[in-house]
């Protein structure tokens, strides 16, 4: 089994070793990209996560000052809904 960390720091060392071996390596560049565009996304949820939570800490803060927070409920939805749908 082929490591993934090492087919993403060394593709042409893994095309070679697979080429010795008489193996099919046409899906080693495909295989990166979509380990690009996994580690985006997951990035990407991280911040929405990030800033869901920073938006729920404000409306507990306001809650337990009895301070009104017209607009933040709504954010906290909006930002539900990105992390659903994305």
């Amino acid at each position: 089994m082929l490591d993934l960390k090492l087919i993403r720091e060394e593709p042409e060392r893994i095309i070679e070793l697979l080429n010795r071996r008489g193996g099919d390596h046409s899906y080693i560049y495909e295989v990166i990209e979509k380990d690009q565009r996994r580690r985006d996304a997951i990035s990407s949820v991280e911040s929405l996560k990030a800033k869901k939570n920073a938006v729920s800490r404000l409306v507990g803060q306001y809650k337990r000052e009895m301070r009104c927070c017209p607009d933040s409920r709504g954010n906290e939805r909006l930002f539900s809904t990105d992390l659903r749908f994305g």
